[in-house]
């Protein structure tokens, strides 16, 4: 695709929602990634954490435990995208993603099922008319009404985010291509946003750059912060940043854990500014991080929110499985979920669980 155009779609929707795809299966090309100007340390960052505090959100509503579900990204009062698992049970042979898409329709049948503070994002009366997949390719292919077309400018890419990010929750699938009445999506029908090639959750989500950083020469990598619903319900929020690129993937997102959220209005931090990462070793399927901060003491019980952000975040950046957390050198870290998280831990396999 020209140049040009890609160019043009950066200034859609601000730093937040940011249309970036120099190739259709994902935000950046090879070329793209090369290198850029590190990005500077959040001023606002800095001045809310001048005291050696972890400034952790602290919800009055405790989170519902939820074994399973479904699990469906909606956009909260922020106007950023969250992966929400919601209470359903599915009934035998009912297709998951297909469903998911559907609770993601504006005004649809079930959006009293939508917790309080989170929005659908596709567009009004969407059909989702099928849903195919290429089992050796891990590829889904989607095919929407004619209504799928009928959405404002500035959610263009946030769509594309939120149907991309649903489907290849399953990990069973990697890509997704879309259809509009039975034929092939090349690129979206709105303001023309490049799908070359199926999208894959390389493309990002909930974009965020800092002034200098050039799109030309980037890295991304996409980290977990925290927020806070209306129900004062606590739940992570991806967040695809442009960084300096890096051979060693693991340590530059824990390093963008830490400086934080750059949109403070929205986002909370999960760690200290304070918090340094003295070693990561990686085996096959686990990541072993050991975390340094004076503010942390033996036997006392640790944030589980930051832990889980970690766990997240790793695991969303790297092939790993499994991540176990060392803080001062110590492997007896135990959440205030009195969760294990000096053993290897897996990735949860529900995020951000609320009741239907």
């Amino acid at each position: 695709m020209l140049i040009h155009k890609w160019l043009r779609n950066l200034a859609l929707g601000g730093l937040i929602a940011v249309p970036l795809t120099l190739s259709g299966c994902g935000l950046f090309s090879k070329e793209a990634s090369e290198k850029i100007d590190a990005p500077p340390a959040d001023v606002e960052m800095q001045m809310m954490n001048e005291s050696n505090t972890l400034n952790v959100v602290k919800p009055t509503t405790t989170k519902p435990q939820i074994k399973n579900g479904l699990t469906v990204f909606l956009k909260d009062n922020s106007g950023m995208l969250a992966p929400i698992t919601l209470d359903i049970q599915l009934k035998k042979g009912e297709d998951a993603a297909k469903r998911a898409l559907e609770m993601m329709v504006e005004d649809n049948k079930d959006k009293k099922l939508l917790p309080v503070g989170f929005q659908a994002v596709l567009p009004k009366g969407t059909v989702v008319k099928s849903i195919t997949r290429d089992a050796e390719k891990k590829l889904a292919t989607v095919e929407f009404s004619q209504q799928f077309a009928d959405y404002n400018v500035t959610e263009e890419r946030k769509i594309v985010e939120a149907v991309t990010w649903a489907v290849t929750s399953d990990p069973n699938i990697q890509s997704v291509q879309l259809k509009l009445e039975g034929q092939p999506l090349h690129e979206m029908p709105v303001d023309g946003l490049p799908m070359d090639e199926p999208m894959t959750r390389e493309m990002g989500i909930n974009l965020e750059k800092s002034d200098n950083v050039t799109y030309m020469n980037s890295m991304p990598v996409t980290v977990y912060f925290s927020a806070v619903s209306p129900d004062n319900v606590q739940y992570y929020v991806p967040v695809t940043r442009l960084i300096e690129p890096s051979t060693d993937i693991a340590a530059a997102s824990l390093k963008e854990l830490i400086v934080g959220p750059l949109n403070s209005d929205a986002l909370e931090p999960v760690m200290t500014p304070e918090m340094k990462v003295k070693q990561i070793e990686q085996t096959k399927d686990t990541i072993t991080v050991d975390l340094t901060d004076s503010m942390f003491e033996p036997n006392q019980k640790t944030p589980a929110e930051m832990l889980q952000a970690v766990i997240l975040t790793l695991t969303e950046n790297t092939t790993v499985k499994k991540v176990q957390i060392k803080i001062n050198g110590e492997t007896n870290v135990v959440g205030d979920d009195n969760e294990n998280y000096g053993k290897p831990v897996t990735r949860p396999s529900v995020v951000n669980g609320m009741k239907a």
